[in-house]
């Protein structure tokens, strides 16, 4: 059931609800209710054009039975962690004789900037800002992107925060052609692919299953995000 027919998506700018818009689902549930909250939509349903006090919808979360949509649940963090979209790829730099360099790659459809961060292993030159890369899948589906990245410092953040219990992951998503065939590990990433690059890159819309991640196929390969059980 629709209820955001008439309005176009802030995001993504396509006529449909957050809740079938793929960088909003993407993000972690508390910048979810944010964004919600930021264009005045309902939190009960995601749509827009109302408040959730005159919501026709009454089905509440499927996890709390708390007057908001099950997209906002917090996490808890005691067993759950954020999973993000990642990819283990080739990375070349035309023009400045550099050998390929297997780096991992964040896809975040909502951050602005695309960017490389400086902690790559070479020890060569350093790069311009932008710097033009060609961006190649380490798995058999060989494919290449070509995109410009804002040069930044290293970072040393980490994507998954905590591991991840690969029982989330149907055994049949793990025997297609993942895009990082680690990504259940925390680890260093040295691109960030944000919007618009990231829409480049996308095939297909999101498979969602009841207590699975959403799995999205890429140019290279299957990655994952969502919400899922830490390992133990």
């Amino acid at each position: 059931m629709s209820f955001n027919d008439a309005f176009k998506c802030p995001l993504c700018h396509t006529r449909h609800s957050f809740r079938h818009c793929r960088p909003f689902l993407s993000a972690i549930p508390s910048d979810k209710e944010a964004i919600v909250r930021k264009y005045n939509g309902c939190v009960n349903c995601l749509g827009l054009g109302h408040r959730a006090i005159t919501c026709p919808w009454n089905e509440g979360c499927r996890v709390c039975n708390f007057a908001h949509h099950s997209l906002l649940h917090p996490l808890d963090n005691r067993r759950e962690v954020w999973l993000s979209m990642t990819a283990e790829v080739f990375i070349h730099f035309p023009g400045l004789d550099e050998t390929p360099q297997k780096v991992r790659v964040l896809i975040d459809p909502l951050r602005e900037e695309s960017t490389l961060q400086m902690g790559l292993p070479s020890q060569g030159p350093l790069y311009p800002s932008p710097v033009r890369v060609v961006l190649t899948s380490t798995n058999n589906n060989v494919r290449t992107y070509t995109t410009n990245l804002k040069v930044l410092g290293e970072s040393d953040l980490l994507e998954p925060r905590h591991p991840v219990d690969l029982k989330c992951v149907r055994k049949a998503y793990l025997k297609k052609a993942v895009a990082d065939p680690t990504f259940e590990k925390p680890g260093k990433y040295n691109v960030v692919l944000g919007k618009p690059a990231s829409e480049g890159i996308f095939l297909g819309l999101p498979v969602f299953e009841r207590g699975m991640p959403y799995a999205q196929n890429t140019v290279f390969g299957w990655t994952f995000f969502g919400d899922v059980e830490r390992k133990i």
